[in-house]
């Protein structure tokens, strides 16, 4: 979860409205809602909140309006409400009650009974109901944006407070600033904080020490801890140069090494400086090996609040303490050092924090690396984040590295690690960069798949018809990676014609339909693989297509004689195969006689001579072609040998 706090900072973020009778203050001194008197009631105010750093569309889990009591009241319960300008970033405010109503009109639709407000108290601090829904319709706005402006208007316009007395006092800016009107919104997943106590409450950072770095300053000039709420350092030594107030505890170290932590100190912190000429304080952030954020020079005036102060370090992984220090330095003149601090003087964040998880999809050139941001403070100015990368351990972004852009919440996130040398040991970090440095998750190692060889199987054809057939192989292993998976086939061991590939791993099938083939043929094929390591072969199988039934004419006789015929066929079609023919002859078409066989190919002839036959006597015969599928027969053909007194002749079927 990340918290916002945020002050009134200008005297003009604080207006006051009066319904009965009209009045307007414009930077209100003091912040009224609810009934005076019977005379004066229907009071309210406008609070403009600058620099809200929430992400837009942002769950928030809780939000609070905080108040300084401006007048000890009481007797009569208050009733207000408290609701939000509904626009994207809401302007400063100008010194025109019309102005202010009709900003009032477009509030949320969220509007909050803050009812039953007791008594007040002078000087402490009140806290509304959990306004939550309010500032979710604000920031889920489409044209939010994190940074803009928020006014939330806190009031009593529709008169249900008691007129004789009921109505709470608050300071606005102009009252005290440090005491003006702070908001705190909490969204998201909770941060880790230390608290940095002063006074006599325990916190996580409860050694407070006072350290003179010069060397100069004497025991009794530097004063205890007074009461619970004062450090009050005073002396009239001119040769007083700077000391420090310090808080460390080495217990909460374990907690911070390698993170970005920021140091948050509450508005209410107090500071009061005098000195001469040249003076000046400022507050510093900084752990065991050096590694320290400051403020710069505050000057040597008083100033009155600290809300705005912003600063984050990388806390070393082999710190052993983390320490706050508030140093001041006198150049003669004045003589009273002081310096207030609440007893909630502030915390110490983990503002960023990474994970590193186990690295997946290990090829022998790629992976994915994971990480998880669990802690994202925006106020530090996140710039970049994603993994990096070396041989060696606990690598950082001056390696490898991805860059996966701005984060701007917390959450699981990948890295897709590319050029990785084949069979090598690397180490990971998620890292998240921001203004103030880089923080990393844990070292994580992979090792990268070594590729060699794959093994590929020629498995058997399927789908053999008269011209096609499908080829089948198996990637038995892929040797480290993706494998080029296809076929080399032709009419011999040699090959000649390669298939399309296939992209197969470890395990999988592949197969390749080759067409054009011709019909009783026997083909050669072998599977293959190509990784980045080379190409490997199956063994070599074969195929026979199929064949189909051969088509075969019978042609007219030729050479007839008295005792004597030739037979003729033609082979029209062999089916694949190689034929053999011949004819089948008798004096009826039942037949009863054939010829010998010869071995014919498609578009060949092939004849046979008959002797003795009987003079004058009709023959019939047809041809017929025979291969493995089966045998074929021409049409019956007719003829009549010569007689022996005379010319006989050929005759067909019909003329007999």
């Amino acid at each position: 979860m990340t918290v916002r706090n945020r002050q009134v900072n200008a005297n003009n973020d604080c207006v006051a409205r009066r319904l009965t009778p009209d009045w307007f203050g414009f930077g209100s001194v003091s912040l009224f809602a609810g009934a005076y008197d019977a005379v004066n009631y229907q009071y309210g105010v406008g609070i403009r909140f600058n620099n809200i750093y929430v992400p837009q569309g942002a769950t928030i889990t809780e939000a609070h309006l905080s108040f300084i009591s401006r007048a000890s009241l009481g007797g009569v319960v208050t009733k207000t409400m408290v609701s939000a300008e509904d626009v994207d970033n809401a302007p400063a405010f100008i010194n025109d009650s019309a102005v202010f109503d009709a900003r009032f009109v477009n509030h949320t639709a969220a509007r909050i009974n803050w009812d039953g407000i007791g008594a007040w108290t002078v000087n402490l601090h009140y806290e509304s109901p959990d306004i939550a829904s309010v500032i979710q319709e604000v920031v889920s706005r489409p044209g939010w944006v994190q940074g803009n402006s928020i006014v939330i208007f806190w009031e009593d316009f529709d008169d249900r407070s008691n007129h004789a007395g009921a109505g709470r006092d608050a300071f606005g800016y102009a009252g005290v600033p440090d005491q003006a009107p702070w908001l705190t919104i909490t969204y998201g997943s909770a941060p880790t904080e230390y608290l940095l106590n002063a006074g006599l409450e325990t916190g996580d950072f409860t050694n407070w020490t006072e350290a003179d770095p010069s060397g100069s300053l004497s025991v009794d000039a530097v004063q205890s801890i007074i009461g619970t709420f004062n450090a009050l350092f005073e002396t009239g030594s001119a040769n007083i140069r700077s000391a420090s107030l310090a808080q460390n505890n080495a217990g909460l170290i374990a907690n911070l090494r390698g993170k970005i932590v920021r140091l948050q100190l509450w508005s209410w912190v107090l500071k009061a400086f005098t000195g001469g000429p040249g003076s000046y304080w400022y507050i510093q952030l900084i752990d065991s090996l050096g590694i320290q954020n400051w403020t710069g020079n505050m000057g040597g005036s008083s100033v009155g609040s600290l809300d705005n102060i912003l600063l984050s370090i990388v806390v070393s992984p082999a710190a052993n303490w983390v320490q706050v220090n508030i140093v001041w330095y006198k150049s003669g003149g004045g003589t009273i050092y002081s310096l207030r601090i609440d007893a909630d003087a502030g915390a110490l964040i983990i503002a960023v924090a990474v994970t590193t998880q186990a690295v997946t999809g290990i090829m022998a050139a790629t992976a994915t690396g994971h990480g998880n941001i669990t802690d994202l403070d925006l106020d530090v100015g996140p710039t970049q984040h994603g993994h990096c990368w070396s041989i060696l351990p606990n690598p950082t972004i001056a390696d490898s590295k991805t860059l996966n852009g701005v984060p701007s919440a917390t959450g699981p996130f990948t890295s897709a690690l590319a050029g990785l040398l084949q069979g090598t040991l690397y180490h990971t970090r998620s890292y998240v960069t921001t203004l103030s440095g880089t923080t990393y998750g844990e070292d994580v190692a992979f090792t990268t798949i070594l590729i060699v060889l794959g093994t590929v199987i020629t498995d058997p054809a399927s789908l053999i018809g008269l011209h096609q057939a499908d080829l089948n192989g198996t990637l038995d292993n892929d040797g480290g990676e993706a494998c080029d998976c296809g076929f080399q086939w032709g009419l011999t061991s040699a090959y000649g014609n390669t298939t399309p590939t296939q992209s197969r791993v470890t395990g999988q099938a592949f197969a390749q339909t080759i067409i054009g083939l011709d019909r009783n043929k026997i083909y050669h094929f072998r599977s293959f693989a190509t990784n980045s390591e080379g190409t490997s072969y199956g063994a070599d199988r074969t195929l026979l297509t199929l064949t189909e039934a051969p088509i075969v004419s019978s042609d007219p006789v030729t050479t007839l004689g008295y005792q004597q015929a030739t037979l003729n066929g033609t082979l029209n079609d062999d089916g694949g195969a190689a034929c053999d023919c011949g004819f089948q002859w008798g004096k009826s078409v039942a037949y009863g006689g054939s010829t010998p066989t010869t071995s014919k190919t498609i578009g060949q002839t092939f004849s046979q001579a008959l002797a003795p036959l009987e003079p004058g006597t009709v023959y019939h015969f047809r041809a017929f072609a025979r291969n493995l599928i089966g045998i074929a027969y021409g049409a019956d053909v007719a003829f009549r040998t010569y007689p022996s007194s005379s010319i006989s002749y050929a005759l067909g079927r019909a003329e007999l």
